[in-house]
């Protein structure tokens, strides 16, 4: 049986630890906010296209490099359909394994300076390593179906809240606040917004 999860506290979650890192990380959010004004005009009434969206190169490695350091979802569970061997150990056909998403996301096997917000990084298409090992919406066959939809969700509103409005966090000190039940879902994150000029 195969278990379909909707999106939207995986959504707003993702968005929150987007306007977290970027509460943390001024110029980053400056460059992302010039993107925004260079792809989608000065017309801040406008509405934003799918194609307007699908540019957004730097807002998709922000999207990208937020979820790896704060995966939504930081287990994945798959089962073998037949035995197998791996280090030495063997395993029955039907054995679940757990997938820690998170510590793949931080390793420093396949991330150089893990623990660093860093969206440049998802700038270097050719990083065959680092692209297969980045799990937010799982992998192969088992790939989450709604994964180019959520990026258009949470891209269109990155756009439309950082268009419109500086955002600013109140507390630049405490990490992250979630609760963890399968799904981490940011708690409290306070933030200033005001109009930009």
């Amino acid at each position: 049986m195969d278990l379909l999860l909707g999106g939207t506290l995986t959504t707003a979650s993702t968005l929150s630890a987007i306007v977290y890192y970027l509460g943390h990380n001024p110029k980053v959010q400056k460059r992302m906010v010039q993107e925004l004004d260079d792809v989608l005009g000065s017309d801040r009434d406008s509405n934003i296209t799918i194609d307007q969206v699908n540019k957004l190169e730097y807002t998709d490695a922000i999207f990208k490099e937020a979820s790896r350091l704060f995966p939504t979802i930081p287990v994945n569970v798959r089962t073998n359909a037949e035995p197998n061997e791996i280090a030495g150990y063997k395993f029955p056909a039907k054995t679940q394994f757990l997938i820690d998403v998170e510590r793949i996301h931080r390793s420093p096997d396949y991330w150089t300076d893990p623990d660093t917000f860093n969206p440049d990084r998802w700038l270097n298409k050719s990083d065959t390593k680092m692209y297969s090992s980045y799990y937010q919406f799982g992998g192969g066959a088992r790939e989450c179906p709604g994964k180019k939809m959520a990026l258009a969700e949470v891209k269109t509103l990155i756009a439309l809240l950082y268009r419109n409005y500086d955002i600013e966090l109140v507390d630049k000190v405490s990490p992250l606040n979630y609760k963890y039940d399968f799904i981490k879902i940011v708690q409290g994150l306070e933030i200033k917004i005001k109009p930009r000029n």
